[in-house]
């Protein structure tokens, strides 16, 4: 949610209800929590309030604490100093402020992961409602400050909360999004502990009773659990921390365990589509962490013709490939959420290109859906509305996702060159070619002979390519439209006129250092040259005709 920062008219009413808060009791201090709570609880930005303000109205809340540590009957009194905090602890401030005070022992006694070696209050436990918020002031706390997290040692409660089979799944949810965030900014101290807890262990256990206790299509309460518990799971084995005591056996039957499962989660269903998005995003995060001799577990081979959802291909269960689908679908369309968050399009084309070169037949199948034999080729590349033509915009586009769409291309076109620029043209092509080292005219000849004696080059032509293939411009990728000569007409003193006007505007352009000249070298990369000559260096010499010597 986003939302404006403090106006003069909050940071004023928060000033006036501190001083009240200090001198008030009973129903008259519960009334001004409240009406604060109302007043500000949709603002996340308070950098317009003065520190001093925030620090004091903690201290103000931790005596409150202190006061009635044994007198909290009405639970809606704690309910709603627990929603002020957490309405405070959005600040980084606020949160620093109060990492090493008791309000942060509070914190742990009510949401039950009480360390003890913090001060001990005996009250509790408390009902499921004060448990959860006071969790939800956890997230922001440790999300914001890095003195609550290295304070924290909860773990095992964390661990126990959904290691259990009667686990409560509100309860759960927040506190895999604790360990979330735990094992995100604080993996050095997080990590080894859960270690030691068997966390990998007990987070598979966990998605794989979320998948097989629950009937399709899985509610949005499941697949919330799910998406948490992958997040947490991707953030551990991203640490390589707990794969460090393990052995190689053990280490690969893990593997294998958890990409069986990703596949289930990959042909599962679910209530609401932007939620399945998410469950599939974070499944293919994990699966870009896992060994890819594990990947063909993803697509089993099939002696018989699948029904339903089910697809083969050549003997194979490409069922679980359903959200490259899903994702083909949105590209094509231009579909906003893949247009701005290009974190969900990287580790998909990662996976997708690891998953093509550890088989042939995954890399055909991908190749038949993402670059079929070319019909129209009066169209550029980069206008195309398929999904080669979305693939093409991204691998020019400015983003970090450019180079993972090029390399993803590059891999169904079996790394050939030349095929590259028969889907993408030479243009769109030249900044991994300029990257992978491959663009003397050497390579690009051997690369041109390597895919004539590819078979499956020339037999996936159409007709309609064949016709037009002499007439397609290489460096466009498509049939250029006729164009009139801009020289028609002009006399050879007029054309030589033009040429030393383009070379003086060349110039001014080197000067300015607004464009430098460069040549491909034998390592086949552009390097700037000093001079416009030296691109002379290395062309074959041109004899004179018999006629001129004598």
């Amino acid at each position: 949610l986003e939302m404006a920062g403090l106006t003069d008219y909050e940071v004023h009413f928060i000033r006036d209800s501190l001083t009240k808060l200090k001198s008030s009791r009973g129903e008259e201090f519960n009334q001004i929590i409240h009406e604060l709570n109302q007043k500000i609880q949709f603002f996340f930005d308070f950098s317009e309030c003065p520190l001093y303000v925030l620090h004091e109205l903690a201290d103000v809340l931790g005596n409150c604490l202190d006061e009635r540590a044994g007198q909290f009957n009405d639970r809606e009194q704690i309910l709603d100093l627990l929603l002020l905090i957490r309405i405070l602890s959005r600040d980084k401030e606020f949160s620093n402020y109060i990492g090493e005070t008791k309000l942060m022992a509070y914190m742990f006694h009510f949401s039950d992961l009480q360390d003890k070696q913090l001060l001990a209050v005996n009250d509790g436990p408390w009902d499921l409602e004060v448990r959860l918020e006071a969790k939800k002031v956890l997230c922001n706390v440790l999300y914001n400050s890095e003195k609550a997290r290295n304070l924290f040692c909860g773990y095992h409660k964390l661990v126990e909360s959904f290691s259990s089979l009667n686990f409560q799944c509100q309860n759960a949810f927040y506190d895999l999004r604790i360990l979330f965030v735990l094992t995100c900014l604080s993996t050095v101290n997080s990590v080894p502990l859960l270690d030691e807890e068997n966390i990998l262990q007990k987070l598979y256990l966990f998605l794989f009773e979320l998948k097989n206790s629950n009937q399709e299509p899985l509610s949005i309460t499941v697949v919330d659990l799910a998406i948490e518990t992958l997040k947490v799971l991707f953030t551990v084995i991203s640490s390589g921390l707990t794969m460090q005591t393990v052995s190689m056996n053990d280490t690969s039957l893990f593997f294998n365990n958890l990409v069986l499962l990703c596949r289930q989660y990959l042909l599962s269903t679910c209530e609401c589509v932007p939620k399945y998005q998410n469950l599939i995003s974070q499944v293919i995060n994990v699966l870009t962490l896992c060994i890819p001799e594990t990947y063909p577990l993803l697509i089993p081979a099939c002696d018989h013709d699948l029904t339903g959802i089910g697809k083969a291909y050549r003997g194979y269960d490409v069922s679980a490939l359903n959200f490259f689908v899903t994702t083909k679908k949105n590209l094509s369309g231009d579909c906003a959420f893949f247009q701005s968050d290009t974190s969900v399009i990287q580790p998909t084309l990662a996976l997708l290109a690891c998953m093509a070169r550890s088989n042939p037949v995954y890399k055909k199948y991908l190749r038949s859906e993402i670059l079929p034999p070319l019909k129209d080729v009066h169209t550029r590349p980069e206008n195309d509305v398929s999904i080669r033509g979305k693939l093409v915009r991204l691998m020019t586009s400015v983003t970090n996702v450019s180079m993972w769409a090029a390399n993803f291309l590059y891999v169904l076109c079996n790394e050939n060159v030349s095929r590259l620029v028969k889907y993408t043209g030479f243009g769109n092509a030249a900044g991994l070619l300029v990257s992978l080292g491959v663009l003397t005219s050497a390579q690009l000849k051997n690369s041109k002979t390597n895919d004539s004696n590819c078979s499956s080059s020339t037999d996936s032509e159409t007709e309609e390519y064949k016709q037009a293939k002499n007439f397609i411009n290489p460096v466009l990728g498509c049939v250029e439209p006729p164009k009139p000569n801009p020289m028609e007409g002009m006399t050879e003193e007029q054309k030589e006129h033009e040429i030393v006007q383009l070379v003086n505007q060349i110039d001014n352009l080197m000067k300015q250092g607004l464009v430098m000249p460069a040549r491909v070298c034998e390592d086949g990369k552009v390097h700037p040259i000093e001079h416009v000559l030296q691109l002379q260096e290395g062309l074959p010499e041109t004899h004179s005709s018999s006629s001129d010597s004598d």
